[in-house]
């Protein structure tokens, strides 16, 4: 028993160690504010990785169950980054650690989040516009953090009222753009910078294909393609056939309501079959582009900065890229700064959905997902009411 708990030790420290490598930037960062702001004694190394080990083994012992590989050394970087962060994990840490791509990244968290129950979602907590997410079991934990922060910084937010009241013509300016942000971005229509499809292969294809095998548990063979102009698809292919298709353009995004933006996004999935067929070393076996299925896409409405300085030259001021996020009926919709390629600075509303009905045609899904406004509608409703709600904050102190 003794020889297994110091093994086990071994596997943790190796694994912080790794994590203190890739973060040791953020990791000093956060442990000097720790140490401006806090009134308890400094927690040593050993503390912490002992304490980074205990997070973890009580999470399998109420779960019943043992994380292995991959699971248990994001489980345990979890672990550590919140005693010495503060914070959840993003996806970009996994961009980081495992070299994952963007998509792959996200599906991970996915399924450790509802397959296996490890990772929960840290309400109002992001960084940037990513989620933070944590150990279930330690949810608790992080509420009680952000109710201690709280009821510390009540003087602190009494003065900043103060200062709003202040600057009121700043705010009334801040204001003034939201809703003029809004109105320019209600006369756009959407585009798509991320559509995730699937379809099926026959199995036997799987071994043909020689590409890296990120995770030990799914085994999925996966690897990624440039497109056209910032463009790219990536594959998941898994050993019974199932495949994943990931459409990817953030940065010259999709204009499925115009001809031509449809005739590019069909020659993109025309060219993404065949790359599967030159990869599988397969003609006539790769279902046709029809036959594949819409799982999830983000859609976007972006508007440049010179546009809108012609009416507010002060834009710049509240470009940001941690933008503003509401939440609807399931739908998450955020506005945040992006520069554009071709046109530089940018505010960018964004929604992310799913496609409830698996089996629907691809041309039919597409079609209801990129004509109706109901969503955006009510994403500009519920920032207008943000905004109403600042302006009778300021009339009110």
């Amino acid at each position: 028993m003794m020889h297994h708990t110091k093994a086990s030790s071994k596997f943790e420290e190796n694994i912080i160690t790794n994590t203190n490598k890739n973060d040791r930037e953020n990791d000093t960062r956060a442990q000097d504010n720790v140490a401006a702001n806090s009134t308890e004694a400094k927690i040593s190394e050993g503390d912490i990785l002992l304490q980074t080990g205990k997070i973890v083994r009580d999470w399998e012992s109420v779960h019943h169950r043992s994380l292995k590989g991959k699971n248990k050394d994001i489980a345990l970087k979890a672990a550590y980054i919140q005693l010495t962060q503060k914070r959840g994990i993003i996806r970009s840490d996994l961009y980081k650690w495992y070299n994952y791509n963007s998509d792959y990244a996200r599906r991970k968290i996915y399924l450790l989040q509802k397959d296996l129950g490890l990772l929960v979602p840290i309400n109002d907590r992001r960084s940037g516009r990513f989620q933070q997410y944590c150990i279930s079991t330690e949810l608790d934990r992080f509420k009680e953090e952000s109710h201690a922060s709280s009821s510390t910084n009540s003087d602190s937010a009494v003065k900043q009222g103060e200062k709003i009241g202040a600057d009121q013509s700043m705010q009334t300016s801040s204001t003034s753009l939201i809703q003029h942000l809004v109105a320019a971005l209600s006369r756009k229509k959407p585009t798509f910078h991320k559509l995730h499809l699937y379809t099926k292969l026959p199995p036997e294809l799987y071994g043909d294909i020689d590409w890296s095998v990120p995770s030990t548990r799914n085994k999925a063979k996966v690897k990624e393609f440039p497109l056209e102009y910032r463009r790219s698809v990536g594959f998941e292919i898994f050993s019974d056939g199932t495949t994943g298709i990931h459409m990817t353009s953030t940065s010259n995004p999709y204009e499925l309501h115009t001809p031509l933006g449809i005739i590019e996004f069909v020659s993109s999935l025309g060219e993404a079959r065949s790359i599967l067929k030159a990869e599988c070393k397969d003609l006539r076996q790769i279902p046709p582009v029809a036959k594949w299925r819409l799982k999830m896409f983000d859609k976007d409405k972006t508007i440049s900065l010179s546009e809108l300085e012609k009416d507010i030259p002060q834009v710049m001021k509240w470009w940001s890229a941690e933008g503003i996020r509401v939440e609807h009926l399931g739908y998450a919709f955020q506005i945040y700064g992006k520069v554009m390629p071709e046109t530089g600075p940018a505010f960018r509303l964004e929604v992310q959905s799913t496609v409830e009905d698996k089996e629907k045609d691809l041309s039919e899904a597409i079609l209801e997902a990129t004509f109706p406004e109901v969503k955006f509608k009510t994403a500009f409703e519920l920032l207008n009411r943000r905004v109403e709600r600042l302006e009778d904050n300021n009339n009110n102190p």
